[in-house]
């Protein structure tokens, strides 16, 4: 069934299939660049000087009808006028800096390590069962994604940090996760925030590490 899907859809455009290698449980899909230019990622330059070619193998990506999924990618190397930096394209972000999954595949896991908590081992056994074939290794150094809150509410969580604590030095001053969770769980419907009333404490430690007004004024 492979052999007829036409799988150009899947990727960025710049990419086009070459071959495709099966079995009962897996898919390798070996991909080439097309692309004639690169922007430059130190300085931004758009670069049409090809320099070589680079190779990434065995890239796990998001399943395709409960077999795994790995790519070995055949890439542009180019040089820019510009610096004269020598850099490997990457085409619609597609991929991701020295890791062994695609870009999209490592959202996918960050989504379930978040819903578990963070934790590692159930992680990887979640991912595993649903046919994206990672390390535990891998899945460590996967980070996870704060919970998607809005502008207006981090403002206020900030605003409720400095009405309740009065925080004139926060060096001195750390107070706790549980603490701040407390006082927003408290104030939140009353002030027209009831997003916040299912808010964890793993939520807010995620909220806390992303947010500069408040990682240094948090113990955790």
């Amino acid at each position: 069934m492979q052999d007829s899907f036409d799988f150009r859809g899947f990727f960025p455009k710049e990419y086009t299939v070459k071959e495709i290698s099966s079995s009962p449980e897996a898919l390798t899909l070996d991909l080439e660049s097309t692309s004639t230019h690169a922007p430059c990622p130190k300085c931004g330059f758009s670069s049409y000087r090809i320099h070589g070619k680079r190779r990434r193998k065995n890239i796990v990506d998001l399943p395709f009808l409960e077999r795994s999924v790995l790519l070995n990618i055949t890439l542009n190397e180019y040089i820019c006028p510009e610096c004269m930096q020598i850099f490997a394209e990457n085409p619609g972000d597609f991929l991701l800096e020295r890791k062994s999954v695609t870009a999209r595949c490592e959202n996918h896991i960050s989504e379930v390590k978040h819903i578990l908590r963070g934790n590692n081992a159930k992680t990887k056994s979640i991912v595993n069962s649903g046919h994206i074939p990672v390390q535990a290794g891998v899945v460590r150094y996967i980070p996870v994604s704060p919970v998607d809150i809005c502008d207006t509410d981090r403002d206020w969580i900030y605003k409720i940090y400095k009405i309740c604590y009065q925080d004139d030095n926060p060096s001195e001053h750390q107070y706790s996760l549980e603490e701040l969770l407390e006082k927003i769980h408290a104030n939140c419907e009353r002030e027209l925030h009831p997003s916040l009333v299912d808010l964890s404490l793993y939520d807010l430690s995620l909220l806390v590490s992303s947010d500069k007004r408040l990682k240094e004024r948090i113990k955790k």
